[in-house]
């Protein structure tokens, strides 16, 4: 049962990602398109939950506080997707955004949250195996509150679209504090030794329960497969009725700085705003709730 509840949260995940946008960027390509395709075979192999039995809306995870204690990333990305869906029927509302900047951060999840099903029993400890999306050999390693996990592989023959060619390299890396409700996750694909994409995610809690996260990508090819660069910088806190964000754009590549929310606490629109800018972004949209209306500064 416990194994089907993380599948589905994975399902839920995905589900975000492609009925609010209908589509990933090529940071995430390589994930959300194995995504699609074992979410298809898993249907046969997971445990059917009648529409009727669906949780309520009761039943969605609140922001944690106090003694409060996250048991997996599966966990971490419920709470994200509790927050967000609060604020979801406000931002399709505003018909004029682009709607994926503001989508994204949560499908950065997806891929974290099946390392889980590589230690079922949330025991301490390194376990190995193949990852149920990514179809990569990877890990995750357990102690107590801490996670570490990642993979490293070579892809044996062409997968869809230009950035998954035989021979590219994909490798992701990531920590997860549970007990200081913290995520980070980077990831890259290389061809010829050459980083052709890279992205990294981090979410962090606020005092206030709301959840704050960078979301930086780096690109050298475009999704043709055309030499592009291009690199786009997403913050956004996520709370009760706030959506606040910020878009940024540059022109660097995968060799991008990062630039990380620790010893940033209680982020802000506007820090997020200099910061991008002190590393070199251009400005290109930020806003948040107001009066209950997506609203552009």
């Amino acid at each position: 049962m416990k194994k089907s509840l993380i599948i589905l949260s994975l399902l839920l995940c995905f589900t975000l990602m492609v009925t609010a946008c209908g589509g990933s960027t090529d940071t995430k390509q390589d994930t959300t398109e194995k995504s699609a395709e074992t979410t298809e075979k898993s249907s046969d192999t997971t445990e059917k939950v009648e529409p009727e039995k669906a949780p309520v809306e009761t039943e969605k995870p609140e922001a944690v506080s106090g003694d409060a204690q996250l048991e997996s990333i599966a966990d971490f990305a419920d709470l994200w997707t509790s927050l967000y869906n609060n604020n979801e029927s406000v931002i399709n509302e505003y018909d004029g955004m682009p709607i994926m900047a503001l989508v994204l951060p949560g499908t950065c999840f997806i891929s974290g949250v099946q390392y889980g099903l590589l230690n079922l029993e949330n025991k301490d400890g390194r376990y190995e195996g193949e990852l149920m999306f990514a179809g990569f050999q990877g890990f995750i390693e357990k102690d107590g509150s801490n996670l570490t996990f990642g993979y490293d592989d070579v892809l044996e023959k062409d997968g869809f679209g230009p950035s998954a060619k035989a021979g590219d390299r994909k490798v992701e890396n990531g920590n997860c504090d549970l007990k200081n409700v913290y995520f980070y996750e980077e990831s890259y694909s290389e061809r010829n030794g050459s980083q052709f994409q890279r992205s990294t995610s981090e979410f962090r809690q606020e005092k206030d329960g709301s959840i704050s996260c960078f979301v930086l990508s780096g690109n050298s090819l475009d999704f043709r497969g055309n030499k592009a660069i291009s690199n786009e910088a997403i913050f956004i806190r996520n709370g009760k009725d706030q959506y606040d964000f910020v878009v940024a754009k540059a022109e660097v590549g995968p060799n991008f700085e990062i630039i990380s929310l620790k010893d940033r606490e209680d982020m802000t629109k506007e820090q997020a705003i200099q910061v991008f800018q002190d590393a070199g972004y251009v400005l290109e949209m930020s806003g948040g709730i107001v009066d209950g209306k997506l609203t552009l500064d």
